[in-house]
Parts: C-alpha cells; sequence; structure tokens
C-alpha cells in the first residue's frame, strides 16, 4: 500500500543535506545535489510511522539545522487538473515534473493540509519532489491529490521507483 487516505506514504529519500553555521531557515535556499538534478544517493522510506498520513523524518533521520528531499511517481489514468495540499514541519519547497510549484519558508508543526496548490497532472507518470527543511524539534511531511471538493483522487498510482 502506497497511500493512505490518499496521502502519499511511501517516497525516496535523500538526505539529510547540512551546511556549517547555516540555521534550517537559511538552508531553504540553499539548492543540494537533489536539487541541481545531480546525483544523490536516495533510498526508500515509508511513511506512517507516527500518523498514517505522514512520513516522520525526526524519527527516519532525525537532528536539527538539516534539509532532506523526497520524491515519488504518481501515475493519472488522464490529463487533470487537481490540488496537492502538503503539510511540512518546517519549510517546503515542491517540484512537479521537474517545475517548482511551490515554495513556503515557514517554521510550523505538520498538519495535513498546510498549504494547497492547484496543478496539472499529466497522464501517465509524474514526478513530485518535496524538499523539507528542519529547523529544531519535529521534522515531516505529507503530500496528497484532491479534487476541487478536497476528496482525496483514488485513481492515482504511486511508485516511488519512477
Amino acid at each position: 500500500m502506497y497511500e493512505h487516505n490518499g496521502f502519499i506514504i511511501a517516497w525516496r529519500l535523500s538526505g539529510p543535506y547540512t551546511k556549517d553555521g547555516m540555521s534550517g531557515g537559511e538552508l531553504f535556499d540553499v539548492a543540494f545535489a537533489p536539487e541541481k538534478n545531480k546525483k544523490a544517493e536516495w533510498r526508500f522510506v515509508r511513511g506512517g510511522q507516527t500518523d498514517p498520513w505522514q512520513v516522520n523524518l525526526e524519527k527516519t533521520i532525525g537532528g536539527d539545522n538539516r534539509v532532506a528531499y523526497l520524491r515519488t511517481g504518481v501515475r493519472s489514468p488522464k490529463e487533470q487538473s487537481a490540488k496537492l495540499q502538503l503539510g511540512s514541519d518546517d519549510g517546503i519547497k515542491v517540484w512537479l515534473n521537474g517545475k517548482l510549484i511551490h515554495e513556503n519558508n515557514a517554521t510550523r508543526p505538520v498538519s495535513k493540509a498546510d498549504d494547497t496548490v492547484t496543478v496539472d497532472l499529466k497522464k501517465g507518470w509524474n514526478s513530485l519532489m518535496l524538499k523539507i527543511v528542519e529547523g529544531t524539534g519535529q521534522w515531516g511531511a505529507a503530500a496528497r491529490f484532491t479534487n476541487s471538493e478536497g476528496q482525496a483522487l483514488d485513481n492515482l498510482r504511486i511508485n516511488p521507483s519512477k
């Protein structure tokens, strides 16, 4: 199972990335290997460690003042407009099919839908990548695609290997 009520729980993870003397908020604008389309190490990670809808990065890799990247493939049976609901603790940047579609250098706890972005999914496989910035304390992320009424799209397939 790769999702929970539409929340994506199967990802590839790269990181953590740090830079000496820089806080999490300062790392928001630092582009690491995954952002530069350079070679990076990726490993499979599943959400649901504490809440079934989120990836708990604090339990997975932990630490303060760092960045991690999550990516997965999302297969849509047709070209369609959707809402992408995002949760992050702390800041978040989001790329869909290689295009930066959202950024918020926030300091907050993760919730199911901190931010919502309208997106266009192409027919077939779409690549989704998140940059999650951590200052201190808890660290996590959540993402799901919904229709215009906020209900999970049930016709998508998730594959972190894509």
